[in-house]
């Protein structure tokens, strides 16, 4: 009886917390930046990155589920011994499988320190100004480990309740694009190169990154073989959100004004008013949602890297807590390796296009072993 509780205490996301996960791990700081990112190299066809990127990194997300599926019950951590190792050389078969594990890990600890730095330069800009960054920067992970102490399921659950409040400001953003946007600010939609697409594809990378987590999360799910669907449908509206958040943006600043702007999203807010005067400063109730944006993304990363620790390192459950917080200064040093939120900018753009790699190797290079050494689950096997 124990065993089969502690089973299905590990084995506790069902398909809704899945989509929660991946949703929210995405849905962060690339809110108030992409309107900017894709129109500095496409101007007013910014929207087209957007779309294309979508459609791109739907590729991987499908690879990795295909991936999970073929492991039910186990983390990338877990079963990449058994993909690229030996079986009487375990020894020889950890060093190899460090050699995914640590381009993974390191993606998440740059991915969590970069987004931490984002978060804590909107607050001193937007609201607490006398506030030093590295005061919120250290306050956000500290919430954060205490959140990734916990077991994947928990945070998985708090995902799902947050994520409800995530879909709010969208309603306010298309509200806003109907007073504000005008659709000649949208014209011309088709005025950039083959390259000027790629350029905008590849800085818009970024905001869609947070998806690699399902190789670490589809360990802990109750039906993996129910986990397309969710993770098809999570991409889908992220994607169609960041559209309607680049379109909304650009018609009402237009794209010359969106570049100049460090938080474009934010200004549309800012010029929103209600009729009546019902309310007032509604980008202070935006930028409060926004918080748990980047929240719930931090708080994904966060407890996939500490559990990625735990499974390489066999460390027992009552471990978890000491990794997480001893995660904390190692975050907080990358965060602050940026000189200045210029250099923030052009971090996440290098981490973007590392993550897109990244998550095109591993799913990739694995589903292709696997298949070779004929390892996993045969039904998934015939349908790679």
């Amino acid at each position: 009886m124990a065993g089969n509780r502690n089973k299905e205490e590990i084995r506790s996301i069902n398909p809704h917390q899945a989509r929660a996960i991946l949703t929210a791990t995405m849905v962060g700081v690339g809110v108030l930046t992409l309107p900017r990112s894709v129109a500095i190299p496409l101007k007013t066809g910014g929207v087209w990155a957007v779309l294309v990127a979508g459609v791109l990194n739907a590729v991987p997300i499908y690879l990795i589920t295909v991936l999970g599926r073929m492991f039910p019950g186990q983390t990338l951590v877990q079963y990449i011994s058994q993909v690229v190792g030996f079986k009487n050389r375990p020894g020889l078969s950890k060093m190899i499988s460090f050699l995914f594990v640590l381009p993974l890990g390191l993606f998440l600890l740059l991915s969590i320190s970069i987004v931490t730095r984002y978060f804590a330069e909107v607050v001193k800009t937007a609201v607490l100004i006398n506030t030093p960054i590295e005061v919120t920067m250290i306050t956000l992970l500290f919430t954060a480990a205490v959140v990734a102490s916990n077991h994947l399921g928990v945070i998985a659950r708090l995902s799902e309740l947050l994520l409800l409040i995530l879909y709010m400001p969208g309603l306010l953003l298309i509200f806003a694009g109907i007073q504000e946007g005008s659709i000649e600010n949208l014209m011309p939609l088709f005025s950039f190169s083959g390259r000027e697409l790629v350029q905008g594809v590849l800085a818009s990378s970024y905001s869609f990154q947070g998806y690699i987590v399902a190789l670490i999360f589809m360990g802990y799910y109750q039906q993996p073989k129910k986990s397309l669907r969710p993770h098809m449908i999570s991409i889908s509206v992220v994607t169609l959100g960041y559209a309607v958040t680049v379109l909304v943006t650009l018609a009402t600043l237009g794209s010359f004004e969106a570049i100049r702007i460090m938080w474009p999203t934010l200004e549309v807010f800012k010029l929103t008013e209600f009729p009546g005067d019902i309310f007032e400063r509604i980008e202070s109730a935006v930028l409060a949602v926004w918080v748990v944006a980047v929240f719930t993304t931090v708080k994904n990363l966060y407890g996939a890297v500490v559990d990625i620790m735990m499974r390489y390192a066999n460390c027992r459950e009552r471990f978890r807590p000491w990794i997480s917080f001893a995660v904390v200064p190692i975050a907080y040093l990358l965060g602050m390796w940026p000189n200045n939120v210029f250099d923030v900018f052009r971090f996440s753009d290098i981490i973007g296009s590392y993550g897109l790699i990244l998550s095109f190797a591993i799913p990739i290079l694995l589903l292709l072993i696997a298949w070779l050494r004929r390892l996993g689950s045969r039904r998934e096997q015939m349908q790679t």
